[in-house]
């Protein structure tokens, strides 16, 4: 999707402010987020590197006089362009062409972007991507590229090249360090940052623009420790859920120092969270005591003892403890490698009827269908075959869309839509990768999938994209979701029980 680009009158640089600086900054970021092809090193080339004059030094973070924003630039193949359009729109008038001075724009123009400009709930990645409607040179663009933050001096990055495939029309840069989380190299949320490319930057033929060109964004805003529930719950944090009637989040996942699984009460009041209380110690039956997946049906909360091989369910969730408890029997009568539980991660329910994903924590045979198990009798819901990999994970929600029950399935890189009557797959699309996804259907029909390190939210009618936060590590959440808006609490899959808290509006 084409983006709008500002242009900005030239601006007084300063000599080669942090030219070296920024060109020394790693800007890290997870490598397991890292797209195929950018290095999560910045460029280091020596000074001799970078030239001096005045087109590549740092532009001023004075952005008060953008009096050329809406000059226009002459792309290929038409006579104008109006930057202040979405390109591909060739409207124009017979002064295009030309900034303030009546000197034409001739060099490379920005036709797209990631982030995008003027978006205000941009990811908090901490790289960016500039495409171009031409081919410029990387060498050519050092020293012509530079960020800022919250208004703050300009500060010059490296390009590299664009994933996957190095397009000569695109260039990629790491935002510095000093701008990033220590930890997981994302920028912060709810903060304004500008992407600056000099009106020096010449195309392969040395033609350049009078024009710095400028694309504006803000990070999400969301909060990163709404609630901090790790000394219960110190590393192995493994499901997560909401339920509106107690107005109470649950969390699952084994006690500090690697005891069983407990399930925690977190009572919410507005904005505010209660300390939380434990409320049920499943401890397992055989395998290890953890519970790597929590969902709710109605009034039935369902934890996943991935290891011991079974299923509890609870079904008086609103008492300060929520034993007894049902026992999910632990042996299906199916063939191998689809009889046992072992290694389940998510329960989903449609009245009586009960479904069962997996994920591959062992290696070797495993069960990588969807189960069901109604009126005492085992049954294969979904094979699977030809659809998701046979070694991966499968994450599992089930909801009413339009009047009709469907199953949603994460798989791999796809999402899959099920209709629970006859296991037909009535839809899927491709989604980017994600790992240790947790799934979600909400009373009006929107699909939540997030994982570790992205959350978007899907039309449940034809899986159209609503809303997506990319950076942010939900391989586990819960939702609290009204007609026009939902509050989502995550948290970081296998971490430490720390609980953030994010606002998204529909």
């Amino acid at each position: 999707m084409s983006v709008l680009i500002a242009l900005r009158d030239p601006m007084k640089r300063t000599t080669a402010l942090l030219s070296l600086l920024a060109l020394t900054g790693s800007g890290c970021f997870d490598p397991d987020d890292t797209p195929a092809g950018i290095s999560a090193e910045t460029d280091t080339g020596s000074s001799s590197g970078v030239a001096t004059d005045a087109s590549d030094t740092a532009p001023s973070a004075d952005t008060g006089s953008s009096t050329a924003a809406t000059d226009p630039v002459p792309t290929s193949g038409s006579d104008t362009e109006d930057p202040t359009t979405s390109a591909g729109d060739t409207t124009g008038s017979d002064t295009d062409g030309e900034d303030s001075t009546g000197e034409p724009q001739l060099g490379p123009r920005l036709e797209m972007s990631t982030p995008e400009n003027g978006d205000l709930d941009a990811g908090l990645d901490g790289y960016f991507l500039l495409h171009f409607d031409r081919p410029i040179s990387q060498n050519d663009a050092l020293g012509h590229i530079f960020v800022t933050q919250d208004g703050g001096e300009p500060v010059l990055v490296a390009p590299q090249p664009c994933p996957p495939d190095a397009d000569p029309q695109c260039v990629a840069g790491i935002f510095p360090e000093a701008f990033t989380d220590p930890d997981q190299g994302d920028l912060p949320g709810s903060t304004e940052h500008s992407i600056i490319v000099g009106a020096g930057l010449p195309d392969l033929e040395g033609n350049t623009n009078t024009l710095d060109q400028v694309v504006d964004f803000r990070t999400f805003e969301f909060t990163a420790n709404f609630h901090d529930d790790s000394e219960a719950i110190s590393g192995e944090l493994g499901g997560m859920v909401y339920d509106p009637q107690q107005d109470a989040l649950f969390l699952a996942g084994t006690t500090a120092g690697g005891g069983d699984c407990i399930v925690r009460r977190i009572n919410i009041a507005g904005e505010a969270a209660s300390p939380g209380v434990t409320v049920a110690t499943p401890t397992p039956q055989g395998g290890g005591p953890y519970c790597y997946g929590m969902q709710r049906y109605e009034d039935t909360l369902f934890v996943d003892m991935s290891y011991s091989g079974d299923v509890r369910a609870y079904t008086n969730i609103g008492a300060d403890d929520l034993n007894p408890f049902e026992i999910v029997i632990a042996d299906p009568t199916l063939p191998s490698p689809h009889d046992s539980l072992d290694q389940v991660v998510a329960t989903a329910q449609v009245g009586p009827r009960r479904f069962f994903s997996f994920a591959s924590f062992f290696g070797g045979p495993q069960p990588y269908a969807v189960l069901e198990f109604t009126g005492g009798q085992w049954s294969i819901f979904q094979s699977g075959e030809n659809l998701w990999p046979q070694d991966g994970e499968v994450s599992i929600a089930t909801g009413s869309v339009g009047g009709t029950e469907y199953m949603f399935a994460h798989a791999g890189d796809h999402l899959y839509k099920f209709r629970v009557s006859d296991a037909t797959v009535a839809a899927e699309i491709e989604i980017e990768q994600g790992y240790d996804p947790d799934v979600e259907v909400d009373d009006f029909g929107r699909v939540y999938v997030g994982t570790n390190s992205r959350f978007t939210v899907y039309d449940g009618e034809d899986l159209s994209e609503l809303e997506s936060r990319q950076g942010l590590s939900t391989g586990r959440f819960a939702i609290d979701a009204e007609a026009s808006s939902a509050v989502v609490y995550f948290g970081r899959y296998r971490d430490p029980a720390v609980v953030g808290r994010m606002a998204i509006e529909f």
